[in-house]
């Protein structure tokens, strides 16, 4: 077995504008233009998913081929000479921003995309002054989808929410109802309120889609945007709170190229608000620190707020109890001792580029929403085989797994080792490994975990002429008697068998605080709870002895899942004390 081949990719020059741009062999017009820092309009394109091809703005003219060429989707040949504007290209693109605007609704005063507007900005580009010709308009009402509102009379029939929910996200919640002029977007699952439809909002170039809860409360030219890190689900990925007067409005973020999980698109609400400082509760606290044994803690921290923990315990000598965070230390520790490694070494784009994908011990669409997101593009674009090994079958993922291998609880070292055998089978071994596996009883281990011999061959069947392989696991392997058994046989399958292996993170922040701190098993004397329970409790989340930040009130920084450090910024201003 091997990891995506690495093929040197082709360099091929092309003339753009008279401008000579280098590419990629297999790079659109457009993404070589783009690269090149060369403007070509376009309406229905997004970055992150496939060519949508919908809106023709995007025509340009290309030497010795007749008519006008789609730069989205024509793959750019070596030396071909590219025109991007010209009075006829001009003019085609005129004539389709005069289609977009046929009977649009002249709201834009109260629609919650003006001053953000694809339409609004094309428009002016082009010099669309009015309507010159009309149609019928058949009745359009406003659709209310729970987390999202669509208005079919505002849409634009660009696509991208769709491709959003097939490509991204995965939901595969809306689709397009043809009908000529009627057409519009529909919602084939109505009866499920689907929160990443907020991924589907986030692209729509007008006010078409749009979340209900910011509906009609600002405009978008009000609103001051700061950026950050999502603080829920551990992956990593920037926020942009958009704040007015101290209140979050809304979360966004650069919809072009970026995700969100739906915790951090609506679960902004959480700041500790209304606090000053209480001089007889900080007493209390200095005291509690003073004759204190222990601090407990959540992962819900800052990893500036982790290392004030751990040099408190270098010079206090607490110890530092987060339970969950310690039993993925101990995980990924005793993973580096087979791979040399101080952290998994897979990363979130070669699982997205993956022909075959196996997650076993996490639900995944609910525990990192952001992995589950790669696996469906791994999913939609490479056809990628995904095998899914849990007790428990999700419903969520079943539009792409293509194999679903229930297991006993409580199984999870067995099912690794049934793994490992299966999958280093036919891999070059060192001698002491391949006794390790030889020795294994597999019929036994398949009996205790109920997972068939016969499962296990079809699943080593299906990864055969398949190039390009991830391992998922997660938190049901840490919190496992043996974990550090079970790390080394998954570490064995990444070191062997090239695959690329992501170990998800708890949420939160337990991969900084598991890099940073030196955690402890058992609590002694007294404890401060920070973020948990104790005998004083610090707490950001309300109701403890000493009021504490949230995090999206303090500077720091977070440790995601993509292994990078990424930042933290004030939204909502605190004025009580700090850690």
């Amino acid at each position: 077995m091997s990891d995506v081949r690495n093929i040197e990719p082709k360099t091929i020059s092309v003339t753009i504008d008279g401008k000579t741009c280098q590419g990629v062999f297999g790079d659109t017009i457009l993404e070589i233009a783009r690269a090149n820092d060369i403007y070509i309009p376009t309406m229905c394109y997004l970055t992150k998913v496939m060519p949508i091809a919908s809106c023709r703005m995007c025509v340009v003219n290309v030497e010795g081929v007749e008519g006008m060429i789609l730069s989205c989707q024509e793959k750019a040949t070596d030396g071909a000479v590219i025109t991007t504007n010209n009075a006829e290209l001009y003019k085609e693109r005129q004539n389709i921003m005069k289609l977009y605007n046929v009977n649009h609704p002249l709201e834009c005063g109260v629609c919650d995309q003006s001053g953000e507007c694809d339409l609004q900005n094309k428009t002016m580009e082009f010099d669309v002054a009015g309507q010159n010709f009309t149609a019928r308009e058949p009745s359009r009402p406003v659709q209310n989808w729970g987390t999202v509102s669509y208005d079919p009379a505002l849409c634009i029939m660009c696509e991208k929410c769709v491709r959003v929910s097939t490509e991204i996200t995965g939901d595969e919640a809306i689709k397009v109802k043809f009908g000529g002029y009627s057409s519009t977007i529909e919602n084939v699952k109505p009866d499920t309120d689907h929160k990443t439809l907020g991924e589907a909002a986030a692209v729509c170039p007008v006010g078409a889609l749009v979340d209900t809860g910011f509906k009609y409360t600002t405009n978008a030219w009000e609103l001051q945007k700061i950026p950050s890190s999502c603080p829920h689900c551990g992956g990593g990925h920037e926020v942009i709170y958009e704040v007015k007067q101290g209140k979050i409005y809304r979360v966004s973020n650069n919809a072009e190229f970026t995700t969100l999980c739906s915790a951090s698109r609506y679960g902004f609400d959480f700041a500790n608000e209304g606090i000053s400082k209480d001089q007889a509760a900080f007493q209390r606290a200095v005291h509690a620190f003073e004759t204190a044994g222990t601090i407990c803690f959540s992962s819900q921290i800052s990893n500036e707020e982790a290392l004030i923990l751990q040099k408190l315990k270098e010079e206090r000598g607490y110890k530092l109890i987060s339970h969950e965070a310690r039993a993925y230390q101990k995980f990924i520790q005793a993973y580096g001792s087979i791979t040399g490694k101080s952290l998994y070494g897979g990363d979130l784009e070669r699982l997205s580029r993956s022909r075959a994908v196996i997650v076993l011990g996490t639900r995944i669409n609910d525990d990192t929403p952001m992995v589950k997101y790669h696996i469906n593009m791994a999913s939609k674009w490479n056809r990628a085989r995904v095998a899914y090994m849990h007790p428990i079958e999700d419903c969520h993922i079943q539009n792409i797994v293509t194999q679903f291998i229930k297991y006993e609880a409580g199984s999870e070292e067995g099912v690794a080792a049934l793994l490992a055998e299966t999958l280093l089978k036919t891999c070059d071994l060192p001698e002491s490994v391949r006794q390790t596996l030889n020795d294994l009883d597999i019929g036994n281990l398949s009996a205790e975990s109920n997972v068939g011999e016969e499962e296990l061959e079809a699943l080593a069947k299906s990864l055969i002429k398949k190039v390009g392989y991830s391992l998922v696991v997660g938190a049901d392997l840490y919190t496992h008697p043996r974990a550090e058994n079970i790390a080394k046989l998954i570490a064995l399958i990444e070191k062997y068998a090239g695959f690329n292996v992501i170990c998800v993170p708890p949420a939160g922040n337990a991969l900084g605080v598991s890099l940073i701190c030196d955690l402890d098993e058992a609590i002694e004397g007294s404890t401060v709870g920070y973020n948990a329970e104790g005998d004083f409790t610090l707490s950001a989340l309300g109701g403890g002895d000493l009021d504490m930040p949230a995090l999206n009130q303090q500077e720091g920084t977070l440790t995601g899942i993509t292994k990078r450090v990424v930042p933290l910024n004030v939204a909502v201003d605190y004025e009580g004390y700090v850690l």
